[in-house]
């Protein structure tokens, strides 16, 4: 029932009954994989990754051990970086991560920016200039400083107690906790990947390469690897997804459609496909079958920003500027760019109310220029590309 469940797109009741069968064959090894599986779709790595790892002091090679290992700890990172961003965007720590994140892509340049900004930033962050000199200097770059401030997260963080800076960091809040949070995650999965990487190939290594290219960004790389991945292993509800978000990713939208409309028939509860469908039609030119979708997503995914937004900007495009602007005012506050107060302004105007339209493009402008000026990711974390 547990792996129907998971097959089903609800991780919650998988959960559930995976754990009653593990506290009924509690020696069962696939019985504990699938519940580490589960506690990954959940939405809960940290517990994820502790029960991959458990099972990884016993199949130290298994495929998919490994690639568990490092999508727990993909997330806990990607957790992390996503949380410092929000409380301190602007810090030292965050630019750090911004910059790794650069090295990861290939981006020397770029990172090196980021880099310099984060030594002028607080709270002061003195490792960075080792790490700033390497990436100069050296073909591999980042990642290898020394000096940590006598921080003790740094101090294990430097010792190679990456494990031990998790265990620190469990309810982590503060920045710079968030930072050796995430850096330690990323040092872990990485490591993990490339014993993945010495493996024979298998659907686990292909998915994770998949994985890790998309956190650069490289789509087309990635499509090849989950493409692969599902050659060797079809019919996984969960790789199929990731397939079809690969397609989506790389504006191959026709295919990704292909993709999602069974898949959304099986899952239906499953708003990221109901907004990868949606955003695959409307850029097909079919905002009408979108609009469903991309409803459904909305309500779904009520905390997304991209569904939201979306949403608002379909119902603006399709004539609704009542239903747009209903939209676009609640989430006008979390508007980091501008362009979600530049399409309010155009439903005001649409609607008749130029004042209202007048200040929402002066705010766009205030945003336009803020995000120029900020330019650091706000929601990625450093790759782990072997």
């Amino acid at each position: 029932m547990g792996i129907e469940y998971q097959k089903l797109g609800q991780p919650a009741r998988a959960v559930d009954r995976l754990e009653r069968a593990v506290k009924l064959a509690p020696a069962n090894f696939d019985y504990r994989l699938e519940l580490a599986d589960a506690y990954l779709a959940g939405g809960e790595p940290a517990r994820a990754e502790s029960s991959f790892r458990a099972l990884a002091a016993e199949r130290p090679e298994d495929p998919k051990v490994l690639a568990g290992l490092v999508r727990g700890r993909l997330a806990i990172s990607s957790d992390a970086y996503d949380a410092l961003a929000r409380v301190a965007p602007d810090s030292s720590y965050c630019l750090a991560l911004a910059a790794l994140s650069e090295v990861d892509k290939g981006d020397r340049a770029k990172a090196a920016g980021f880099y310099r900004r984060a030594l002028s930033a607080q709270p002061p962050a003195p490792w960075l200039e080792a790490e700033l000199d390497r990436l100069e200097h050296t073909a591999a770059g980042g990642g290898d400083s020394t000096g940590d401030g006598g921080h003790p997260l740094a101090q294990l963080f430097h010792r190679g107690d990456l494990e031990g800076v998790l265990a620190r960091t469990a309810a982590a809040k503060a920045p710079e906790a968030l930072y050796w949070r995430a850096r330690a995650a990323s040092e872990l999965a990485r490591a993990s990947m490339t014993r993945m990487a010495a493996l024979p190939p298998s659907a686990e290594g292909h998915e994770l390469l998949g994985l890790a290219f998309r956190k650069a960004r490289r789509w087309e790389d990635s499509l090849a690897e989950f493409r692969e991945a599902d050659s060797l292993a079809p019919g996984g509800t969960r790789l199929r997804g990731e397939l079809a978000k690969a397609f989506w990713l790389s504006r191959r939208y026709e295919e990704a459609v292909k993709r999602l409309e069974p898949l959304i028939v099986a899952g239906p509860d499953r708003g990221e496909w109901e907004f990868e469908i949606g955003d695959s039609l409307f850029n097909l030119g079919r905002p009408e079958q979108a609009l469903p979708h991309l409803r459904r997503a909305a309500t779904l995914l009520p905390d997304d920003f991209a569904a939201q937004a979306m949403l608002g900007r379909i119902l603006l495009q399709t004539g609704d500027d009542r239903g747009a602007v209903a939209v676009l005012e609640r989430i006008a506050p979390h508007d980091r760019d501008g362009s979600i107060h530049f399409q309010l302004a155009a439903a005001y105007r649409n609607s008749g109310r130029t004042d209202l339209a007048r200040q929402a493009l002066a705010r766009q402008k205030e945003l336009e220029a803020a995000a120029r000026s900020r330019a650091v990711p706000t929601s990625t974390a450093p790759a782990v590309l072997p």
